[in-house]
């Protein structure tokens, strides 16, 4: 089993599959639960009842395993659209300007606190060729972190270092197609909001207010999510090279005479 994750691959499950199974699942619950609304308040008694009504929604699942497979197969293919979209989503919006990877360098962009900058100058200055970064010019200055960013990476992956990053990487990726499939979800129960409200069905639409704010409020953990997570994942990738680095450093030293050792480490 462990074989066939791997061959699939992480990303495949968590970013396309896992997302594109919910929107699926989700969509299909949704559409039955609000179909059925007007039905369900008219044989509910007591207003705490009406309230409860969400709780009987029926999640829809497959019921042999020809469903089942069918359900992965579509799933895998809204998976990638919705992986898509939020891409784009990603790179035209929210990261439009900047993303944590081209704002490393950048002191009042919080990817490092101004003691870590500090601290990490040198070291990144040798990366640079041990020139100064172009802190006058904040274009110039993103791009010098996007190649960083994208040197320590690799160098990591080449080392097979980057194994235990790679899950933030996928936990800000997951949650920014999830973001997604409740976009969309919020959109379907907007719309049968509205048709609530022009058949004057209201505690029909304020039910579909209430579900539709609580499905925002949600929305908005998982953006908060990704975008902390993305941070994470840039933060962690540069104190994992410099750790690569300081290993390499220590090793290489193992191999030197004592003397030179001495000799190597002592300022004249």
């Amino acid at each position: 089993m462990e074989k066939f994750f791997d061959k699939i691959g992480l990303y495949d499950i968590w970013i396309v599959l896992f997302p594109g199974v919910i929107f699926l699942i989700g969509i299909r619950s949704l559409y039955d639960f609000m179909i059925s609304l007007s039905g369900l308040i008219s044989i509910t008694p007591g207003m705490i009842g009406k309230l409860g009504l969400i709780l009987q929604m029926n999640i829809a699942t497959p019921s042999d395993i020809y469903e089942l497979l069918v359900l992965l197969a579509f799933s895998y293919l809204c998976g990638m659209i919705l992986h898509e979209l939020s891409s784009i989503l990603k790179n035209r919006l929210i990261y439009l300007k900047a993303d944590p990877r081209t704002l490393l360098l950048d002191e009042n962009a919080g990817i490092l606190n101004n003691q870590e900058l500090r601290n990490l100058m040198p070291f990144l200055k040798s990366l640079n060729n041990g020139n100064d970064f172009s802190q006058s010019e904040p274009e110039k200055l993103r791009d010098e972190s996007k190649f960083l960013f994208h040197r320590m990476n690799k160098r990591l992956q080449d080392k097979k270092k980057s194994g235990d990053y790679v899950k933030l990487n996928i936990i800000y990726n997951m949650c920014g197609t999830l973001c997604i499939v409740l976009a969309i979800l919020s959109l379907i129960t907007f719309a049968f909001g509205a048709d609530f409200f022009f058949h004057k069905e209201y505690f029909a639409f304020f039910y579909s207010l209430m579900i539709l704010g609580i499905m925002i409020v949600l929305l908005l953990i998982l953006l908060f999510r990704s975008k902390r997570y993305y941070r994470y994942w840039v933060r962690n990738i540069i104190f994992a090279y410099q750790e690569l680095c300081w290993d390499n450093d220590s090793n290489s030293m193992e191999h030197i005479a004592p003397e030179q050792q001495e000799s190597k480490t002592t300022k004249p």
